[in-house]
């Protein structure tokens, strides 16, 4: 953000090397022995313009993933593809600071999440829960980052997963269920996870998509599978949020009212937030 307001301002630091002399006789002075860094060359504001480019797809996506007042989970593994796809673009980019820094990013990148295996299952099927997205998607996503084996073990693997926490939840269900609506289940034969990932329609346009309000109004056609999306969906993606609140009570916390009751020390924290 400070390189794209610095960036507004080349054409008045040009102006003022050709007008005011002082500005570069400042810059020639030394300071404590040494020479002032300064000013800006034409190399210095290409650079900043190459990492505001470079910086703004991560700087967006971190927005998206510090949010704490909405469903991060199901938007995790979409920005992963998208940053991906940057990357390997920006690699083989022209300019060469630009793809010499992507390039770098991409090894790291690989080191984390290259590997599927290295990702955790449940952000797969956040994705799988969204409406908008579905198998379909998840498999376009698979299919830009790995190779047809890989694609369909990771296909396999997350419907298997997705199976068994089914079989799980249900018996919560059925457990409260009736004898009629146990034996209408029998007759139709078909659990949630067949309905919707068949017949629920998809609309990847919906761009104002509550998806927690989603699956509460329809928490009674699929009972089962509304109570997986509520656990899944509620992980969030980044822990920034609960770092932020164990670091104000780390400045709340001094030595002094470290010694305050735990009531007194519980109000404090709520005051600062």
């Amino acid at each position: 953000m400070m390189l794209e307001v610095a960036l507004k301002f080349e054409k008045a630091f040009i102006r003022y090397e050709e007008e005011y002399d002082k500005f570069l006789s400042y810059f020639l002075e030394k300071e404590n022995g040494k020479k002032r860094i300064g000013p800006p060359t034409s190399i210095d504001w290409r650079s900043a313009s190459v990492f505001v480019q470079f910086q703004s797809t991560f700087y967006e996506v971190t927005l998206k993933f510090s949010g704490t007042l909405h469903v991060t989970s199901n938007n995790f593994y979409h920005e992963v593809c998208e940053i991906h796809n940057v990357l390997t673009k920006l690699a083989d980019a022209d300019d060469p600071l630009l793809s010499a820094m992507a390039a770098s990013m991409k090894e790291k990148y690989n080191k984390y999440w290259g590997n599927a295996d290295n990702i955790n299952p449940m952000l797969f099927l956040a994705d799988l829960l969204d409406l908008r997205c579905k198998m379909r998607y998840l498999k376009y996503c698979f299919e830009s980052l790995y190779n047809v084996e890989t694609v369909a073990m990771i296909t396999v693997k997350v419907e298997s997963i997705l199976q068994r926490l089914y079989a799980v939840y249900n018996v919560e269900v059925e457990g409260v269920m009736s004898s009629k609506q146990q034996h209408m289940g029998i007759i139709e034969n078909k659990s949630d996870i067949d309905v919707f990932l068949a017949e629920e329609p998809v609309n990847p346009l919906m761009k104002k998509f509550d998806i927690l309000l989603w699956w509460k109004d329809n928490a009674s056609k699929y009972k089962t599978l509304s109570l997986i999306s509520k656990d899944i969906l509620v992980i969030p993606v980044s822990s920034v949020a609960s770092e932020s609140a164990f670091s104000t009570s780390g400045r709340i916390l001094d030595p002094f009212r470290s010694s305050l009751s735990p009531k007194m020390v519980e109000a404090l924290i709520k005051r600062a937030k």
